[in-house]
Order: structure tokens, then sequence, then C-alpha cells
């Protein structure tokens, strides 16, 4: 069996894309790693089906206790997907609190959208996307809230309107 493994993969790509694969998990998993460093990391292993529950963990805690302005939205970026209705709570807190604090972090507000859009159509989640489509100063996210809302709530809906 293993001489016809070893045939099938003369090469070595398999064993090369498994040692990748782990020492992606072991920079994920390693908290004294930067931000950015470790949600590529958890992108990696999520293309190959391999964003386990010790990894999802893991960027919770990265979300929860945030050492820089931006690792919440880069840990929301890699928890796209992985919101559970249980979670939903932090990220409508981490994004309201951008909206009172003056709309300081974009990056936040646009991942968040994109983390709890799989939530939709949760009377929370909509509420929140509305604020922020109505609201944001910044285009590009206010459009991606109000493209969320239009989606859930039908094609034959308009969005919101933001050209004045």
């Amino acid at each position: 069996l293993a001489e016809f493994a070893s045939k099938i993969d003369s090469l070595g790509v398999l064993e090369t894309q498994e040692r990748e694969l782990v020492n992606a998990y072991k920079i994920l998993i390693d908290e004294s790693r930067p931000s950015g460093e470790r949600v590529k990391q958890a992108n990696l292993l999520k293309r190959y089906g391999q964003f386990d529950e010790q990894a999802v963990e893991s960027m919770w805690k990265l979300f929860s206790e945030q050492k820089k302005p931006y690792d919440q939205a880069a840990a929301l970026s890699a928890l796209k997907g992985y919101v559970s209705t249980d979670r939903r709570g932090d990220v409508l807190a981490a994004i309201n609190e951008d909206l009172t604090g003056g709309y300081k972090n974009g990056r936040l507000r646009y991942f968040g959208i994109e983390a709890l859009e799989p939530l939709l159509p949760d009377p929370a989640v909509l509420e929140q996307l509305a604020i922020i489509a109505e609201n944001d100063p910044e285009r590009k996210i206010a459009a991606r809230a109000a493209k969320s809302i239009a989606t859930t709530l039908g094609k034959g809906d308009r969005a919101i309107d933001r050209r004045k």
C-alpha cells in the first residue's frame, strides 16, 4: 500500500500540502503570532476543510481579546460562515460600539456584515444592518449592508438608495 501511495504522489505534493496545513494550524492557534498572519492561516485551513472547532475558538478568542483596533476585524474575516446565534450578540455589540464611537473601524463593520449575513433574516441582524445601510459614512459599507438586506427581503424589494 505504501508503495502504491508513493507512486500516486511521486513528487511529494500531498506530503508537502500536509506539512503546510499542519504548520498553518500551529500558526493559527499561536496567540503570540500577529493577527494578520493567524487569519491568513485560518483562510488556508478553511479552503482545505481543516478549519475545525479549535481553530474557530482560536479566532473567537482573537476577536474577544483584541490587542489592536483591527484585530477584531481580522478575526471576523476568518469567522465568516462560523458565527452562530449564540455568538451573534458579541458581533452586534462590537459593531454597535464602533457606531457609537464615531464609525472609526470600517473593516470591522464590513467584515461584521459578512459574518452576520448568514444569520439573516434574524431581526436583530436586520436592524443592525439597516442602521449601517442608512447611516454609514463609507458608501461601500452602507451599500454592502443594503445588499444583504435586499437579498434577504427578496429580489423584488428595493435596497436603500444612498444617492442624494
